[in-house]
């Protein structure tokens, strides 16, 4: 890993496109790390800091709202997807810290 490189942690099931832009983003360098429930997210968020979180609206043991205090905590990035017909609508749910 190199000292520039941007860590994005996925919470729940990504689309296609979301997959298709996280192994263009691999090959320059950032880094992604998946889970599938808050808890999980929660779980990794108090070890590691990550300045991008992307999660899917609703998850398994909740909602990805849920994870806004411990991003915000981090002084991380919060966008949640919003499912459309065939993709989805990131939406910004904390901007560095502020929810």
């Amino acid at each position: 890993m190199s000292a520039a490189a941007v860590r994005i942690l996925v919470v729940g099931t990504s689309t296609a496109s979301t997959e298709s832009t996280l192994k263009g983003l691999a090959r320059s360098g950032w880094e992604s790390h998946s889970v599938k429930t808050v808890r999980e997210a929660d779980t990794v968020l108090r070890t590691i800091r990550f300045p991008l979180t992307l999660a899917t609206e609703k998850l398994p043991d909740g909602t990805g709202y849920d994870l806004a205090w411990p991003v915000a905590q981090q002084s991380g990035n919060l966008f949640i997807a919003v499912p459309l017909s065939e993709t989805c609508l990131w939406l910004p749910a904390v901007e560095n810290s502020v929810r």
